[in-house]
């Protein structure tokens, strides 16, 4: 009898933890996404071009890991296509950022200064270098965007070819934006407590 209450109390205690974990999960989704959007709403009115829509999936993959972080960077761009259709077509960059930043938090890339560094610089050439090809395949050299005029300073400056200047000037913002987003990822990581990035951490599912 005592062996049977004991087993119904630990069934009991882990479908409570689990509970919590879903709970953690959902609201670390929730939170990531609004810190996406309201971000990228944030870089479309600053007066330096911008677009800090990747905010909330580096954090949730440095806090949360995998799942939480991929599911963020997927919502994320699947609103965004309801106002600019073409979004969707970059959700897969945003997916590939949550994978890259929680692999590389899981060695402690954003624990120090120079690493957190490195992370920007890897970053950057995924949303710039391979967002830049797929925009370049979708709309061919950019007159509209963030980074439209950038790119056209660039191809009447140097002569380089219109697809090296969209790709220069795209890495360029890139790398300014990633380089903000990181290091704002780094400095609220550092003032969550152990504890409860321990209790936000969600990798049972691998």
């Amino acid at each position: 009898m005592g062996t049977e209450k004991s087993e119904i109390s630990g069934d009991l205690l882990g479908f409570a933890k689990r509970g919590l974990r879903y709970k953690g999960l959902f609201l670390s989704c929730i939170s990531g996404v609004l810190i996406n959007v309201l971000a990228g709403m944030l870089g479309g009115v600053l007066p330096i071009p911008l677009y800090l829509d990747t905010v909330g999936t580096v954090l949730v993959a440095a806090l949360g890991g995998y799942l939480p972080a991929v599911i963020v960077g997927l919502v994320t761009n699947i609103i965004k296509s309801i106002s600019d259709p073409a979004s969707i077509y970059y959700a897969f960059i945003n997916v590939l950022i949550a994978v890259i930043v929680a692999l590389m938090c899981r060695d402690g890339w954003l624990r120090k200064w120079y690493k957190a560094l490195c992370t920007a610089l890897v970053l950057s050439l995924i949303g710039g270098i391979v967002g830049s090809i797929l925009t370049w395949f979708l709309y061919g050299f950019a007159t509209e965007g963030i980074s439209a005029s950038l790119a056209a300073a660039v191809f009447d400056a140097t002569g380089m070819p219109m697809f090296f200047s969209q790709l220069s000037a795209d890495f360029l913002l890139d790398l300014l934006d990633k380089f903000i987003t990181v290091f704002f990822v780094y400095f609220i990581q550092m003032l969550v407590p152990e504890k409860t990035a321990q209790s936000i951490k969600f990798d049972g599912w691998q």
